[in-house]
This record gives C-alpha cells, sequence and structure tokens, in this order.
C-alpha cells in the first residue's frame, strides 16, 4: 500500500461517523433518545472510530465498513462509560451531570445496555464473525478486568 493513502486526512470518515451516531442511535421512545442524545453530545474527542477508521487504512481496508466499525467501537466505549459512573457513584462525566446523577442508576445501566447492542447490531451487520469475535473477547476482558478491580478495592 502506498504510504501516500495511508496519510491521506480522515477528517471525511471521522464526520461520516457523527452522522453514523446520530442515525444509529434512534429509539422508538423520546425518552431513550433524549438520553441517548444528551450522552453522546457531551463531547468527546471520538478517539476510538479515528483510530478504527486509521487502523483499518493501514490495514488496505478502503470501504464503509470501517465507519460502522469506528461508530460500534465508540458505542461499546460509552456503554463502558454509563456503566462505571454507576459503579464509580460518579456526578460529573466531562463537567456535566453524569446520567446517573439525572436519571438514576437503573437508567444509566439500561442505555448502556442500549449502547451494547447498538454496537452488536452495528457489528453483526458488518458479517465478519473474526470481528465479532475480537470485539466480544475485548469486551469480556474488559468487565471481568472491571468485576476483578472492584473485588479487589472492596
Amino acid at each position: 500500500m502506498d504510504l501516500r493513502q495511508i496519510c491521506i486526512p480522515i477528517r471525511s470518515e471521522v464526520d461520516s461517523v457523527e452522522a453514523f451516531i446520530a442515525s444509529h442511535l434512534n429509539s422508538r421512545y423520546s425518552f431513550v433518545q433524549g438520553v441517548t442524545d444528551y450522552v453522546m453530545k457531551n463531547g468527546g474527542k471520538r478517539l476510538r472510530p479515528i483510530l478504527t477508521i486509521a487502523s483499518a487504512r493501514l490495514s488496505g481496508y478502503q470501504g464503509e465498513g470501517a465507519v460502522a466499525l469506528g461508530t460500534a467501537i465508540e458505542f461499546l466505549h460509552t456503554a463502558s462509560l454509563l456503566h462505571d459512573d454507576v459503579i464509580d457513584n460518579a456526578t460529573l462525566r466531562r463537567g456535566r451531570d453524569a446520567p446517573n446523577r439525572l436519571w438514576g442508576n437503573h437508567v444509566s445501566v439500561l442505555v448502556g445496555d442500549f449502547f451494547y447492542c447498538r454496537a452488536m447490531d452495528l457489528l453483526v451487520k458488518q458479517g465478519d464473525l473474526k470481528i465479532l469475535r475480537i470485539v466480544t473477547d475485548a469486551v469480556t476482558l474488559t468487565t471481568e478486568g472491571e468485576i476483578f478491580e472492584i473485588t479487589k478495592t472492596s
């Protein structure tokens, strides 16, 4: 692969991630929509989608799937933050009220689960079981690590 192809700015793909996020967090329930909008508009550098898209490019992948994968990874990260805020009893996230403070722990955990479901939906739609296995293994390891941390600090 030509190095120039790898180094082409990915701004348009990152912008596509924002559009993809908006179009894949729709809910038939306005309350869920309001919470997910609040969470996603709370900032963030979108580092995970950027790294996913850059990794895809470095691997020679060319296609729209990198945006979907980057979005899925961002959703997984967001789900983990929602759950972490509940576990840590956080009151702030990026300088704003944490969702668990605004809507309670139950809503935060379930909205985190909603993000996990949306991520899995995006991954399944890619049709590549290898990608699904890698991401599922990563989420499992992360979850086990969080549980281990809780048991060691309690």
